[in-house]
């Protein structure tokens, strides 16, 4: 997302910050430890429950229900969006789904869309990878490849 210089939401923004609480990856850190604090706490009310003989109430499906279900549709929102502004910038054309193509496969197959939106914006075979890094790339490698007529493995139209 970094990389194709969205904020949080997958949405195209201008003057974010590399580094830092609003940027990119701050925001999207947050969210992360929102979602696994709010599952810890469902969980952890649902172990001192089953200790004290106390059954699980609908309730508590419910709410360990919403969390995660919330956080899915925020991973295949920003995933979708960020994969529109992907095809936008490479001219790459929706093959079947017209306007909602992005989204529906994204909800369909998050992980696949994923590594696709890599193999779209830089070749690994001639840069390293890394996970921890502002752009998911060695220091200093610039992404924007929109010169080139591949990118990874496809061919950019």
């Amino acid at each position: 997302m970094t990389r194709m210089g969205v904020d949080y939401m997958g949405l195209p923004a201008h003057d974010i910050p590399r580094n830092g609480l609003w940027s990119t990856t701050g925001m999207t850190t947050i969210i992360l430890v929102c979602w696994i604090t709010l599952n810890a706490l469902i969980i952890m009310g649902l172990s001192f429950k089953l200790k004290g003989g106390i059954p699980v109430s609908i309730g508590d499906v419910v709410a360990f229900s919403l969390v995660n279900l919330c956080m899915y549709v925020y991973l295949v929102f920003a995933a979708a969006t960020t994969r529109s502004v992907v095809r936008e910038k490479y001219r790459i054309r929706a093959s079947y789904g017209g306007e909602f193509e992005d989204l529906w496969v994204t909800g369909a197959c998050l992980p696949c869309v994923i590594s696709q939106m890599g193999r779209h914006t830089v070749s690994y075979e001639e840069h390293k990878g890394l996970c921890c890094s502002d752009t998911g790339l060695e220091p200093g490698v610039e992404s924007d490849l929109t010169t080139r007529k591949h990118v990874g493995s496809y061919r950019i139209w």
